[in-house]
């Protein structure tokens, strides 16, 4: 059997005394495969065993050959990193060494996700790049202010209902609210289809989230594909939805996440749950009403017909057409019209949209001024103003 570590002489590492039940069989084919390790620096310079507490202050990096280290945060049986942070072979990602009584939910979290901060300039030097890995599953690529997420899955006509899918959409969300330079998000897939929602093939093998008991059905849906409208709701720039095939099922509903819908004429949407006996269980009963009203909503939902791109243009449900090939382009015109705004009065708009949807008209007017109030004395103000009366393009920076 393959190993399922790689060593790199990195981070300090103690290793485990104790083992949660709730540990999914990932963590211990980790521990194990560090168990079997021959032997490693102690703290006090020393070489021995890597076994029990004295191997502890040990310098290795934990990650699985041929993939990321945030492949096991990710893989299809780890649900929670803090699953993984409770086991004591928690690496130190400051330098001190951890011991079990300390919370290291923050340590290991950062070296799973790769922490720049774990690595010495040698050591980067001397070890070689490892692959993306799940990173591979949404692609990300930025051009000026404009973020692109696709889907990249397309041999089984990008599924999300996968973790690592689902983990890297919320991953992207948080890299995307904590860079001002992102303005607005365009979300498409690779390949003839959008997204065709959730994995039909696991739900046949009752595989992944979809296998279990009822109690853990439930869960595997709270901690699983719900996550994804949870996070999508916290974007704070706004979205666009270039659909270039099929959104269907829960891909259909992941495009309602989306602030603005352009399809291809090759598109179509589809409300399917209930084709395969099953709600809507990542939102979309919520979410569609929101898009094309609640007759249209209802006419999806109880048929689980396809609605083709003209119709969706005609209900409302997409706000542009084109044809394939001319899809990207137009998504970025109009990504560029919204870019070209000030970016934190582009978030603050968008907080004003999203938490209109539950307020009363006083709330939302409270808020307003608020935001307002805010955006009154920002440069980028400023700088609208001065440009207008000048007659000439604003050049907007963030503050």
């Amino acid at each position: 059997m393959e190993r399922a570590v790689g060593i790199r002489r990195d981070v300090h590492l103690g290793t485990g005394i104790r083992e949660p039940d709730a540990l999914h069989a990932t963590a211990r084919q980790v521990g194990g495969d560090l168990a079997e390790l021959p032997a490693v620096e102690r703290r006090d310079g020393t070489h021995g065993e890597h076994r029990g507490r004295d191997a502890i202050g040990g310098v290795v990096h934990v990650a699985p050959l041929g993939g990321s280290p945030r492949s096991y945060r990710l893989g299809p049986s780890v649900r929670a990193i803090g699953a993984i942070a409770r086991t004591s072979w928690t690496p130190s990602t400051t330098g001190r060494y951890l011991d079990d009584r300390e919370d290291v939910t923050h340590a290991t979290r950062a070296v799973f996700a790769g922490s720049p901060h774990t690595t010495a300039q040698h050591d980067r030097e001397e070890t070689p790049p490892m692959d993306t890995g799940p990173d591979d599953v949404v692609r990300a690529s930025t051009d000026g202010h404009v973020t692109t997420w696709t889907i990249d899955l397309p041999e089984t006509r990008n599924p999300i209902s996968g973790e690592a899918v689902v983990s890297r959409l919320v991953e992207l969300v948080d890299a995307a609210n904590a860079d001002v330079n992102t303005r607005v998000v365009v979300l498409t897939g690779a390949g003839s289809a959008f997204s065709a929602g959730g994995n039909v093939k696991d739900m046949a093998d009752r595989a992944g989230m979809f296998g279990g008991t009822p109690r853990e059905l439930r869960d595997g849906y709270r901690g699983g594909i719900q996550r994804i409208p949870l996070a999508m709701a916290k974007l704070e720039v706004p979205a666009i939805a270039a659909v270039n095939g099929a959104a269907v099922g829960a891909g259909c509903d992941l495009t309602l996440m989306c602030d603005m819908r352009i399809a291809s004429t090759s598109a179509f949407f589809a409300e399917s749950f209930v084709k395969l006996g099953i709600v809507p269980g990542d939102g979309g009963a919520w979410l569609l009403p929101r898009a094309v009203g609640p007759a249209r909503a209802a006419e999806m939902a109880f048929t689980g017909d396809r609605v083709d791109a003209h119709t969706a243009l005609e209900w409302g449900l997409v706000s542009q057409v084109t044809e394939p090939d001319d899809l990207m382009d137009a998504a970025y015109a109009l990504a560029a019209r919204v870019a070209v705004n000030p970016p934190h009065t582009l978030r603050m708009t968008k907080k004003l949209l999203r938490e209109s949807e539950k307020q009363d008209l006083a709330s939302a007017l409270e808020l307003a001024a608020a935001l307002q109030a805010i955006s009154h004395h920002t440069d980028d103000h400023r700088e609208a103003l001065a440009a207008m009366l000048g007659k000439r393009a604003a050049t907007f920076i963030g503050r």
